[in-house]
């Protein structure tokens, strides 16, 4: 399919991995990232967002509710099929106002229930004139989609391995599912990291499977920022963590960080999540020199105020699948970088990112970069090569060469 032959199409359905209210509400992901470019590359068409809803009847409905009731206040109703599937209108421009028109599906059909949320979002579709163009998810429980869901080109981006997300793994059964028709019907796979090129290796697809890391929005990184009112009281030096605490955060080496560097302000912005929660109360929070300050919108002026970024987190197989976003924002801030050891990181940001094996190792780096200056930051000529626009100039040579 080539580009001129999509413009005729002009019709984008993303399946995504987040409710679009978080992204009005400031958080930031590949998915909203790679929809962002989508509507800057094609003007022209249109783009339908279907929300991730959670992966049972209850939780769906409250979230679905929730949305719909945020979405009424930030974007125009369009129409209603039966009593639980919506579409409204973006009007917040948070794409850009010159691009792509953007439209929103939200119902009350759980993502568990492939064939209630294909048939929800399909018939709202059809019923706005829709005709079938690219269709690109990010979301593998609905996987069915991919065989029946009516689209010129199916392009799968699988952004980590969700079989092995803690919180999902009463649905390891309908997950694998989803994966194995999507590695057989998916005309493109896009990944994070060579361990998902593997997996599905693993369920015999190996052609137009890519692996295209994560990025950074570039400009957003460019200019003076002033500091934000929050850091204010919290101390310099400061370490700062960027991200979800949820079971890949290793709170036992978080805690003997913050106990050998005293002088060091760990600050932690995100949320924390239920699982992780008792042992954070009982590690952490009792340092004097341990910050949590709660999620935040996807801003630069956090980073800018920060000495160095930091990633204690433990080797899981969730782990070896990421491509974590937070050292991109890292390196766009020109923080020096320090992590637990990864299975694989994009070679264009390694040399630049300090791996250690150990506690004692983590805090020599943190202290090297913070009192003598000696570990290099990412260099701010290069940062082009992370951008978005670079990172989707790539997907889209692989869509417009597919047979």
């Amino acid at each position: 399919m080539n580009d001129l032959a999509f413009e005729k199409n002009a019709n984008i359905v993303v399946y995504n991995m987040s409710p679009f209210t978080d992204w009005v509400q400031g958080i930031r992901n590949r998915n909203f990232f790679i929809v962002r470019e989508l509507a800057k590359t094609y003007p022209n068409a249109k783009l339908y967002l279907v929300d991730f809803t959670p992966q049972n009847l209850r939780r769906s409905a409250r979230t679905a509710l929730e949305s719909i009731a945020h979405h009424r206040s930030f974007a125009a109703y369009e129409r209603q099929i039966g009593g639980h599937t919506y579409l409204f209108r973006d009007t917040t421009n948070i794409f850009g106002s010159r691009w792509a028109p953007v439209y929103i599906l939200s119902s009350i059909a759980p993502s568990i229930a492939p064939a209630i949320y294909a048939a929800a979002s399909k018939k709202l579709l059809f019923s706005s004139g829709y005709t079938p163009g690219l269709l690109w998810s990010y979301n593998p429980l609905p996987g069915e989609l991919f065989h029946t869901f009516p689209a010129h080109t199916r392009i799968f981006d699988a952004v980590d391995d969700w079989t092995a997300h803690p919180s999902l793994y009463k649905y390891k059964k309908q997950l694998e599912k989803g994966y194995q028709v999507i590695a057989r019907h998916a005309d493109a796979i896009f990944t994070v990291s060579p361990f998902m090129e593997r997996f599905f290796a693993c369920r015999g697809r190996t052609k137009n499977v890519c692996t295209i890391p994560n990025g950074v929005d570039t400009h957003l990184f460019k200019g003076v920022f002033p500091e934000p009112g929050f850091l204010r009281n919290i101390p310099r030096p400061r370490a700062i963590y960027v991200g979800t605490l949820q079971s890949r955060f290793d709170t036992e080496l978080a805690e003997k960080l913050a106990k050998e560097l005293p002088s060091v302000s760990f600050m932690y912005i995100g949320d924390v999540w239920k699982d992780i929660r008792k042992d954070i109360v009982a590690r952490l929070q009792p340092l004097a020199n341990v910050y949590f300050l709660g999620k935040k919108p996807y801003l630069p002026d956090y980073f800018m105020h920060a000495d160095v970024g930091v990633m204690p987190h433990r080797r899981t197989p969730l782990m070896e699948s990421m491509d974590p976003m937070k050292l991109y924002d890292y390196a766009a801030a020109g923080l020096p970088m320090v992590t637990t050891r990864l299975a694989s990181l994009d070679p264009v940001l390694l040399p630049y990112v300090h791996q250690a094996n150990t506690a004692h190792e983590f805090a020599a780096y943190i202290a090297r970069s913070i009192h003598q200056g000696t570990l290099p930051s990412f260099p701010q000529e290069m940062l082009e090569q992370l951008s978005w626009a670079t990172r989707f100039s790539k997907m889209r040579h692989v869509i417009t060469s597919l047979q």
